[in-house]
């Protein structure tokens, strides 16, 4: 009887240790997007179920992007005079952005510190949001969170990472220098083939992008976006989204409204 007696209490003992419902099984389809924790970041981490093909590294002429009537440039005499970073975006094998909606943590953390604001510095004079004053600090962490959430996310990169790369492929590419090599300069109008020469002579099998605002006919540079893999400059296999035509191209040094 004592025998009986133990071996329920055993069972009894083992059955409490189950749970009763076990969580389910994370999906394969699974990405978490929630915030990754400061002492759990990794140089990589996995990638989205549909990992990106290639990267979009899109630069913004300042003036260009503040000539648009429909956004507000709190400091136009004080914008940066060369392109800027706009985003990295993370594209499938038909050029289509990979876009993430649902909502994100915040990367405030990636800026405090020494190391943080050394960070934070390179990215203001890199990558700063055009629509806020140079000076407010939120202004600027707030874009780049919001690029973090919508485009960062859907690569294979954790934060930290996802923006120096970045930072680093604008200063190997360097567009403007690209630019200013080829004579081009800000104020004038230049044939399009002008600017196709400045970026093929330095990226020789170089896929890029214009995009142009219109005003009464002529067409103002607004971005440059650049094909890229992780690491360099690439040819993409689709033809990217253009719309400044095959004639000429002004590269504004003055704000132009349109």
């Amino acid at each position: 009887m004592l025998t009986y007696f133990l071996l329920f209490c055993l069972l009894l003992t083992e059955a409490k240790s189950i749970p009763a419902h076990p969580p389910p099984a994370p999906s394969p389809h699974h990405f978490p997007l929630d915030l990754w924790p400061k002492d759990s970041l990794l140089p990589r981490r996995p990638c989205p179920p549909l990992p990106p093909d290639h990267f979009w590294l899109v630069h913004t002429w300042p003036k260009g992007f503040c000539s648009n009537s429909s956004v507000h440039c709190p400091q136009p005499n004080n914008l940066p005079l060369e392109l800027t970073i706009h985003g990295w975006w993370p594209v499938d094998r038909k050029d289509s952005t990979l876009n993430n909606y649902r909502q994100v943590g915040p990367i405030n953390y990636l800026f405090t510190g020494e190391a943080g604001e050394e960070l934070y510095t390179e990215m203001k004079n890199n990558w700063p949001n055009l629509t806020s004053p140079i000076e407010y600090r939120y202004g600027h962490i707030a874009f780049w969170e919001k690029e973090w959430a919508r485009h960062g996310i859907c690569s294979c990169f954790e934060p930290r990472l996802y923006f120096e790369t970045a930072l680093a492929l604008k200063r190997t590419i360097n567009v403007s220098q690209a630019l200013r090599a080829n004579g081009i300069k800000p104020g004038i109008e230049y044939p399009r083939r002008r600017f196709v020469k400045a970026l093929r002579r330095k990226i020789p099998r170089l896929s890029f992008a214009m995009r142009c605002g219109d005003k009464n006919g002529t067409k103002i540079l607004i971005e440059i976006r650049v094909c890229t893999s992780e690491t360099h400059a690439i040819s993409c296999s689709q033809r990217l989204n253009d719309n400044c035509g095959s004639c000429y191209i002004k590269l504004v040094s003055e704000i132009e409204p349109f």
